[in-house]
């Protein structure tokens, strides 16, 4: 009876280490995914891929691509007859598409894609009169746009489109009585699109539809969001508040119930066309009525908030009126060198 009572000890006693051990080993691996994240979010973001930006100079709008880190800038359109407002660059940085206005008796405000290097830039819409049509944005392979219809009278008409890559294939994808729908952003599965949507008492809100069955959800429920931009993992949403007593932050939310996650800036810079740059920081456009020169760069900060790095972009004098990041984490290799594996963590979505 003793030796079976020790030898149950012993085993009980053997069972007890193990359990011990993996205890120990499981609590090591969360460490050290805790510490993994922390020292992600601390570390300075790596810069790369291609930015294309809309900057004006005087009266006129140029459209600018410069590669990063060091690149320098081309200027590959120039308007002077109207305004440029928004634009989105390809994936594989070869075309843009823009917004822009011409005054013919009223005001245009049409789509056009142009591809770099060409001197043309080609009509995607033809509004009938008082139609305007608003930001657009590449889907992730490049086939289709997404851009905003709506009434300048401010009538709740509005449609959200899709159309193929020259403008061929338009069909409203989605059209409910709102005043408009702006700054669709598509997801990098290409199944879902983010996007505001202003509703006939003004409110601004984040929706999210799915593009194959064409449902929508509604995202946060106001008073005043705009810019969403998808994180890397698809899991995240950022996006832009505003209000009238100048407050402006940027927020993250689940993509999928957005349920709040955390606010990133508290200040009273307004933030504009908020991007991921990876999973753990994110760049915006400033605009700061008390720093004539904020709208010349580029703002990145990590999830805590905290400034990491500053981007000028525009010349002496101008102003940034918008801009398109593709593939910021991607790290222009030197010739004969191997990129480094950065890139592959932007389809990383990092701990919320």
């Amino acid at each position: 009876m003793y030796g079976s009572c020790g030898s149950s000890s012993h085993r009980l006693w053997q069972h007890m280490r193990v359990w011990a051990a993996a205890a120990a080993a499981a609590l090591l691996l969360l460490l050290g995914a805790a510490a993994s994240a922390v020292a992600q979010v601390d570390a300075r973001p790596a810069i790369g891929g291609t930015i294309a930006y809309v900057q004006r100079v005087g009266l006129a709008y140029e459209i600018h691509v410069q590669d990063l880190p060091g690149g320098s800038s081309r200027r590959v359109w120039r308007q002077e007859d109207g305004f440029i407002e928004a634009l989105s660059l390809s994936r594989d940085a070869t075309k843009i598409a823009f917004q822009a206005s011409d005054f013919v008796g009223f005001w245009e405000y049409d789509i056009y894609v142009l591809r770099i290097g060409e001197d043309e830039a080609r009509q995607v819409t033809e509004l009938a009169a008082l139609a305007r049509a608003t930001a657009p944005a590449w889907s992730p392979d490049g086939s289709r746009l997404a851009y905003g219809v709506e009434m300048q009278r401010q009538f709740p008409e509005a449609s959200l489109f899709l159309a193929g890559p020259m403008g061929m294939g338009v069909a409203p994808f989605v059209d409910a009585r709102a005043l408009a729908y702006e700054h669709p952003s598509w997801s990098l599965d290409g199944r879902s699109i983010a996007f505001r949507k202003v509703d006939a008492e003004r409110t601004s809100t984040i929706w999210r539809a799915d593009v194959g069955a064409g449902e929508t959800t509604a995202l946060t429920h106001g008073p005043y969001a705009l810019f969403p931009a998808w994180a890397p993992g698809g899991g995240r949403i950022v996006y832009a508040t505003d209000s009238a007593d100048g407050q402006s932050d940027l927020h993250v939310i689940d993509s999928r119930t957005g349920e709040h996650i955390r606010q990133i800036t508290d200040d009273r810079v307004h933030e504009r066309w908020p991007v991921w740059v990876d999973a753990w920081h994110i760049a915006f456009l400033p605009f700061d009525y008390a720093d004539g020169d904020a709208d010349r760069e580029l703002r990145i900060v990590d999830l805590t908030g905290r400034e990491r790095e500053t981007i000028t972009l525009a010349d002496i004098g101008a102003h940034i009126e918008a801009f398109s990041w593709v593939d910021p984490a991607r790290p222009v290799a030197a010739k004969g060198m191997d990129a480094s594996l950065w890139a592959h963590l932007k389809q990383r979505d990092g701990a919320h």
